[in-house]
């Protein structure tokens, strides 16, 4: 059983041999139940997107599920479809109570036209359960394919705002927050190396997803400084307005740093 995306912005990049990748965002109907991190069949034929209720599979390995997007399109996670316009996909939390997650996914089998692709990339907003091609907020080229999801505050909410969108899985993030929080310790001069990595040995959530290696003094100081401020918080969501006030706290961050360093 197929049910057609309600609204919802998609991003296609064209990856050479007819190949392309697929990140986004997308409001199902209420009746569709998904499970995050599982694959599904998606169907798009003329201008609706829709989603086969059936998962593929149980989700991504704990052990995997630190990678992000990038780093799974390059696992062997995924199954090849060869009718055109269908692919794989997976599904992250943005807005699960409303049903609003994003997604994403790679094919073999072209899923629309060459001429739709500006610089290798096409943008579609859909509206009432129609893809409609629009001007590309941003561009992505050059860019990694998880970059414009969670780092610009382009895609739709429940409510018609737009944000910025994590990437991580939620059954990591409260890790990932621990982790820097964690790091931060470190940076204070809180923790020895040795005691942050058996720290990290004694949680099996940071066991998933943290590097035992020492990070560089710049960004522990940078989380140091973030989280006298505040600004560690667990992955979430960001609103434009707020997603820029953070921009600017780290910008301002950043740039107290390297002012410190010449």
């Amino acid at each position: 059983m197929l049910s057609e995306a309600i609204a919802g912005r998609i991003m296609f990049r064209q990856t050479g041999d007819n190949a392309t990748i697929l990140v986004g965002v997308l409001t199902l109907p209420a009746h569709v139940h998904i499970i995050e991190g599982a694959l599904y069949l998606m169907v798009l034929w003329g201008n609706r997107v829709a989603i086969a209720h059936q998962a593929l599979d149980d989700g991504v390995p704990a052990r995997k599920g630190a990678y992000g997007i990038d780093g799974l399109l390059h696992e062997p996670l995924w199954r090849s479809t060869s009718a055109p316009g269908t692919l794989c996909v997976r599904f992250i939390k943005a807005f699960p109570e409303d049903n609003v997650w994003s997604v994403f996914g790679p094919s073999k089998t072209p899923l629309l036209p060459s001429a739709a692709f500006q610089r290798g990339h096409a943008w579609c907003d859909i509206v009432d359960g129609a893809m409609v091609p629009i001007d590309a907020p941003i561009d992505a080229t050059g860019k990694g394919i998880s970059s414009p999801l969670t780092s610009y505050a382009i895609w739709p909410g429940p409510a018609g705002n737009f944000y910025c969108m994590p990437q991580a899985f939620a059954e990591h993030r409260p890790a990932f927050l621990r982790h820097r929080k964690l790091l931060a310790s470190l940076g204070r001069g809180e923790m020895e190396q040795a005691q942050y990595v058996s720290a990290v040995r004694a949680d099996k959530g940071l066991r998933d997803i943290a590097p035992y290696g020492t990070p560089e003094s710049e960004y522990l100081q940078f989380l140091v400084t973030l989280d006298a401020e505040g600004g560690l918080t667990e992955d979430a969501p960001i609103e434009c307005n707020a997603h820029a006030a953070h921009t600017r706290r780290v910008s301002d961050i950043v740039a107290a740093q390297l002012k410190r360093a010449a």
